[in-house]
């Protein structure tokens, strides 16, 4: 899977419904021979998960350029920004149990971004886990089990997403 369009997605459905179009009808344009699997593909796209290889496709079957899909790209992203200032992160550890199976910690109060590495760092170490300090939307600090770590500003990740690497 791609990442998620839905400013996109949503004029996608909105242009293949102004054409006439129905899920089946795009389907048989895109060349699948199993319509179950193309109405599939086609409510992926419309909710915004986008694969490159078809979306392609149905921008020349709709008639869609990329500066539309650039205007829709620049929507996201605002209601993005607008969704992580509307909810600020508590700063907080994730500990990685197993794969996929994380606990959240919460930090002790009015402590320094220092003091709360250090707390983390510690964490680490005792429970012989990784971990990540993940203290704003933009700045998390990912933590191995001796305690050594190193700092990652990404913002591409989602708001408050905090995944072990």
């Amino acid at each position: 899977m791609g990442c998620e369009e839905k400013a996109f997605g949503l004029l996608i459905k909105n242009r293949r419904e102004d054409l006439g179009f129905s899920q089946k009808d795009l389907a048989g344009l895109l060349g699948y021979k199993k319509t179950v699997k193309g109405i599939r593909r086609i409510e992926q796209l419309e909710e915004g998960s986008i694969v490159e290889i078809v979306v392609e496709k149905v921008m020349a079957i709709l008639g869609l350029r990329d500066e539309d899909r650039a205007v829709c790209k620049a929507e996201d992203e605002q209601r993005r920004w607008e969704c992580m200032m509307a909810n600020p992160v508590t700063p907080h550890v994730v500990v990685r149990l197993l794969a996929a199976v994380h606990l959240k910690e919460e930090v002790p109060e009015d402590a320094t971004v220092e003091e709360m590495l250090e707390f983390a760092r510690e964490m680490a170490r005792e429970r012989r886990m990784k971990c990540c300090l993940v203290y704003s939307h933009w700045l998390r600090f990912w933590i191995q089990e001796d305690g050594t770590w190193y700092r990652d500003e990404e913002v591409d990740r989602g708001p408050g997403q905090s995944w072990i690497k």
